[in-house]
C-alpha cells in the first residue's frame, strides 16, 4: 500500500491510497477530487523526473551540460541560470533536487555560493563543476554542503554518474582532485605547529606575513629583502605544504592564523 501525495494539481485534492492487490489489481481510495486520472495522479507522484537547476555563465559549456543531463531519462533540467544570485530565484520557484553550478569566480564572489544555495534549501543536492582543482575552494564548497565536486573536463558518464551518485546521498569527488585533499588532510593530520615544521625561520615569517594579508611588496619591506626573495620562498612554501598555487597560500595561511588565535584566545 502507498500514499501518494496529489495536492497542487489543479483542484483542492488531499491524498490517495494505492493498495497493490494479487487479485484485484491496483484499487484506490481517499480521492478529494478528480482533475486527473488516477493513472495519471499516481505516475506525476512516484515516476516524477528528478530536477536539476543549471547554475552556468558559459553558453557553450551550459548546452554541453544539457545534452549529458538528456543521456539519463530520470533527469530533467528545471531551470538555467548565469549566476548563483540569479539561480536562487530559480531555486526558490522550482524546488531543484539538484543544483549543478559552476562558479565563475571561487575565490570571490561565488565563494559562499553553495552556502547560500543550502540556506535557502536545506534538502537540496548540489554538484561544482570547476575549470581546475583548487583544493581550498573544494574543501570549502563540500564543507558548506557541496555533494560533488568535478572538474570540467569530466565525461558527460561521469557526470550522470556524479548526479545518480549525489541524489542517492553519496559524496562525489573528482579522482584527481580527491586525491589533492588526501594529501592535504595527511599533511594538516598532526598539530597546527607541526604543519609548519618543514619550513625555515625566514619562510615561517613570510607565510604568518601572507596570512595577515600582506602583498608580496609589503613582506619584502617588512623583512627587509627584494620581492624576487619573497617569491622564492613563497615558491618553497608552496611546495613544501603541497599547494597548488598562490590563492590556496593565501587561503591556507589565513585559516592556519584564524585556529591558532582561536586557539590561543
Amino acid at each position: 500500500m502507498l500514499t501518494v501525495p496529489v495536492d497542487k494539481v489543479g483542484v483542492s485534492l488531499c491524498y490517495c491510497t494505492v493498495i497493490c492487490d494479487p487479485v484485484f489489481g491496483v484499487r484506490r481510495r481517499g480521492w478529494c477530487g478528480e482533475a486527473m486520472s488516477f493513472s495519471q495522479k499516481v505516475r506525476a507522484a512516484v515516476g516524477r523526473k528528478r530536477r536539476v537547476l543549471l547554475v552556468c555563465d558559459e553558453p557553450l559549456f551550459r548546452v554541453g551540460v544539457l545534452v549529458a543531463l538528456k543521456g539519463d531519462a530520470s533527469l530533467e533540467c528545471c531551470a538555467q541560470a548565469d549566476n548563483y544570485q540569479e539561480g536562487l530565484v530559480h531555486q526558490e520557484e522550482h524546488q531543484p533536487d539538484l543544483i549543478v553550478f559552476c562558479p565563475v569566480d571561487p575565490q570571490l564572489g561565488d565563494r559562499d555560493a553553495v552556502k547560500y544555495f543550502k540556506l535557502k534549501q536545506a534538502d537540496v543536492k548540489i554538484i561544482v563543476l570547476a575549470s581546475q582543482g583548487d583544493t581550498v575552494f573544494a574543501e570549502r564548497a563540500l564543507r558548506d554542503g557541496a555533494q560533488g565536486f568535478l572538474l570540467k573536463r569530466s565525461t558527460e558518464e561521469e557526470l550522470l554518474d556524479a548526479a545518480k551518485r549525489a541524489l542517492q546521498g553519496e559524496l562525489v569527488v573528482s579522482p584527481r582532485l580527491a586525491h589533492l585533499l588526501l594529501s592535504r588532510v595527511l599533511h594538516a593530520s598532526s598539530t597546527s605547529e607541526s604543519v609548519l615544521a618543514d619550513l625555515s625561520a625566514r619562510e615561517r615569517e613570510v607565510f604568518e606575513l601572507v596570512g595577515n594579508g600582506c602583498c608580496t611588496r609589503e613582506i619584502a619591506a617588512a623583512l627587509h629583502i627584494s620581492v624576487k626573495t619573497v617569491e622564492t620562498h613563497q615558491s618553497r612554501i608552496k611546495k613544501k605544504l603541497t599547494l597548488a598555487n598562490s590563492t590556496e597560500l593565501v587561503h591556507f595561511a589565513t585559516q592556519w592564523l584564524t585556529n591558532l588565535r582561536i586557539a590561543e584566545a
